[in-house]
């Protein structure tokens, strides 16, 4: 199969392609390649004001995510907290460390869906940001209209609210379930939508912000969302899209048919699903045997890592951290102790950097390792309190306790022990911010080598492959936080 004809499921993209109007209008435009983007930024921000019925002013063009939690971070120094939906989409929120902000993750409710109230009650005076995805990724659930668009309403007198809707307009109901009208109004309230999913434009690179009047000024006076950071051909291609009415509606039909057909498939063979409403699916497959092809195709990135094959199809992704998450494993409600490894290509800890090179090596390092010692952190955190409320528990007479009190005392009666080996990847110190790209034949010779050693200091030590000593819940060790054996 042609490369360009495989599709990656774990990205989401539109295996339909684009609108046929935006695949004409990119045509139409080679030949002024040449040419700096000028009135085509004009153009879809007044297509996009009339569509949203918001002023252009509060338009920020561009796949900012990143940048605006960047800046939200920095905005009133370090130690700003933003809250998110856990296991989520964490674009926004790996980008807040580097300027000193924390993240607070909430678990999603039994639905998988945001749990709205849980949220609420994280917010405090700390709180930079709340960022929602509605339809969550990767749940694919989406939250009942009114109810959260009256909870987004009551939320944003407290803090900033940012509603990621880049999958809502796979719902039939857009119109009904979209926030945007909180923007208009003037609540604080932040819109992100996106041209990557619905419409085809992946490669592109191209979407936009609804915001309040003076964070989308703000954000504009950095420059984010002017002419010299957007490509002409992807602002084109964008208003094309949106012009063309026909094509989302078709769109949607296709993907809601190819849904229902996995669904139907899903309750044959009695596997549990969630009600999705994007262009993926969510299940539990945790019947299923986890071989080491599934670790290699993780970790897979063509053409430097080749693809692996399982069962009869091809498959890669290309992050073993993102797409094994531990924090996934350590959400399980069950009692089984585990010996986890966990690799990390990223250490958070490093030399204080000397130059710009070095500025951007250390940014990408806390960026993208960050999340992996956070999760670890919070849960032995939760464990020990656990664990605390269980002792207290016990020390309070039979006939005090309520039938509530009883059955959670009986359910931390035996935590699960987890140990966990941290295999961290310590950057040569000739390396620049490249290495989550650059794989060359020397590189990936020494990442190899690199783990190979690792991994074999980690063995050596018997005692750190037991189980941890009751009580003790969970466990973490790493061979570059000793000096020797």
């Amino acid at each position: 199969m042609p490369q360009r004809d495989r599709i990656r499921l774990s990205l989401n993209e539109n295996p339909f392609g684009p609108s046929p109007r935006a695949v004409e209008a990119i045509k139409a435009h080679l030949d002024g390649l040449s040419r700096y983007t000028g009135s085509e930024l004009t153009e879809l921000t007044d297509t996009i004001a009339a569509r949203e019925s918001v002023a252009a002013e509060q338009i920020v063009l561009g796949e900012i995510l990143n940048v605006l939690g960047l800046y939200l971070s920095a905005q009133g120094g370090p130690g700003g907290e933003f809250v998110y939906s856990t296991p989520g989409y964490t674009a926004l929120v790996d980008a807040v460390a580097p300027a000193g902000g924390i993240v607070v993750g909430v678990p999603l409710n039994q639905q998988y869906e945001n749990d709205l109230p849980a949220i609420a009650d994280k917010v405090t005076a700390r709180t930079r940001a709340v960022y929602l995805v509605n339809p969550h990724n990767p749940t694919g659930t989406v939250s009942e209209a009114a109810p959260f668009i009256d909870f987004v309403r009551e939320l944003s007198k407290r803090t900033l609210v940012i509603v990621d809707e880049a999958y809502l307009e796979f719902t039939p109901d857009f119109t009904q379930r979209t926030v945007a009208g909180l923007v208009r109004d003037g609540a604080q309230v932040a819109v992100f939508r996106t041209f990557s999913k619905i419409y085809g434009l992946g490669s592109l690179n191209i979407g936009y912000v609804l915001a309040p009047a003076q964070l989308a000024a703000s954000l504009k006076q950095l420059g984010v969302g002017a002419f010299f950071s957007l490509n002409r051909l992807s602002l084109i291609a964008a208003d094309a899209s949106l012009k063309d009415t026909g094509y989302v509606p078709s769109i949607r039909a296709k993907v809601e048919a190819e849904r229902n057909a996995w669904e139907d498939l899903f309750r044959a063979r009695k596997v549990r699903f969630t009600q999705a409403r994007g262009n993926f699916v969510f299940f539990d497959n945790r019947k299923e045997e986890i071989r080491i092809e599934h670790v290699l195709a993780s970790g897979a990135l063509p053409p430097a890592l080749p693809m692996v094959k399982i069962g009869t199809d091809h498959f890669w992704d290309g992050d073993i951290v993102s797409n094994t998450p531990l924090q996934h494993l350590l959400d399980q409600d069950d009692k089984t102790n585990s010996l986890v490894f966990q690799v990390d290509l990223f250490s958070a800890r490093g030399m204080l950097p000397r130059d710009i090179q070095e500025v951007l090596a250390r940014h990408k390092d806390i960026m993208y390792s960050s999340r992996t010692r956070h999760n670890t952190d919070i849960y032995k955190r939760m464990n020990n309190l656990k664990a605390d409320y269980y002792k207290a528990l016990l020390k309070i007479p039979e006939d005090q306790l309520s039938d509530e009190e009883r059955a959670m005392r009986d359910s931390l009666a035996s935590l699960p022990e987890i140990t966990i080996l941290q295999l961290i990847y310590q950057q040569k110190a000739y390396e620049g911010d490249s290495k989550d790209h650059e794989f060359s034949a020397t590189s990936m010779r020494e990442h190899w080598q690199s783990g190979l050693e690792d991994t074999r200091r980690t063995l050596k030590r018997r005692d750190w492959l037991a189980l941890p000593e009751e009580g003790m819940g969970i466990v973490v060790h790493d061979v570059h936080s000793e000096r020797d054996y």
